[in-house]
């Protein structure tokens, strides 16, 4: 109780500065203040403490809105080696899944005859399971998947757990130098800097190029593109995972240009429909 009392503004602010010193984002700082500030709430309401402190959050930057429209993600995927990650890649585009539940996606979990992959609840971060059924490119991406499951060892062929794999039966885990080739290439680029703000130099002394692009822009692609095609909400959420609308909303990312385009649609249907339907009497 001793020290529970002991925390007071002071030393929830020192405990910031020394997080942030350390290179932690504010927004982990932030969630583990709300953490403090919820352990205090408890205490109080189960009278264990008269008064709870209280705990200011930082100011956080704006929400990434990084997105990939489906003519450049093509690009993208052009430039992806072929041994896996254009599949890889290609499947979290179009359901919004997350990296590290395609990761680890098994055969198992994947049900052919029916058309179905289940994602088991704990590969989803919301503890839900979640099924998607194979249609389109899903089907041809599972399908690609199953004839190239077969790889070879010292003893012979053997066949993966996963369905994503580099042809050697491991999971896809690290290719960041490979994603960050095909954002390049395709023009989604930006100057790679360190930590510190100097900028990455090659030995020739010129300026390296870092993706502009990070793979889970491809989660708020596959949101925005749901959202622009119509998808209702319930359905696109069941879909990508999200478990509430809240998040998911913070995905749908909505440009000028669509804003543009909107408008001109609203005017346009408004402007077949401006002619009156009034008869002037006459005089």
């Amino acid at each position: 109780m001793a020290k529970a009392l002991d925390v007071g503004d002071p030393r929830i602010a020192r405990y910031t500065k020394d997080r942030l010193k350390a290179g932690v984002s504010r927004a982990t700082v932030n969630r583990e203040l709300a953490a403090l500030s919820r352990a205090f709430a408890i205490a109080v309401e189960q009278e264990l403490l008269s008064s709870a402190p209280k705990i200011k959050k930082l100011q956080e930057p704006p929400a990434r809105e990084g997105f990939v429209n489906p003519g450049d993600f093509d690009t993208i995927e052009a430039n992806l080696p072929d041994d896996g990650l254009r599949d890889y890649s290609r499947f979290s585009y179009e359901t919004g899944t997350r990296k590290s539940g395609h990761g680890l996606l098994e055969w198992a979990h994947v049900d052919r005859e029916a058309g179905v992959v289940t994602f088991p609840y704990e590969l989803e971060k919301n503890g839900q399971p979640r099924q998607i059924p194979l249609v389109g490119a899903l089907a041809d991406i599972i399908d690609r998947r199953w004839k190239a499951r077969e790889y070879q060892t010292k003893t012979g062929p053997a066949i993966p757990r996963y369905v994503f794999h580099r042809g050697d039966g491991h999971q896809i885990v690290d290719f960041r130098k490979s994603r960050r080739a095909a954002c390049i290439a395709a023009g989604f680029s930006k100057p790679w800097v360190r930590r510190d703000g100097r900028p990455r130099l090659d030995r020739q002394g010129r300026q390296l190029l870092d993706a502009s692009l990070i793979f889970h822009d491809l989660r708020r692609s596959a949101v925005r593109n749901m959202e622009l095609n119509g998808t209702p909400r319930s359905i696109g959420m069941k879909i990508s995972g999200h478990k509430t609308e809240s998040v998911y909303r913070r995905y749908a990312i909505v440009t000028t240009d669509d804003v543009r385009r909107e408008l001109a649609r609203v005017q346009a249907a408004t402007a077949t429909k401006a002619k009156s339907n009034v008869i002037a009497m006459a005089r």
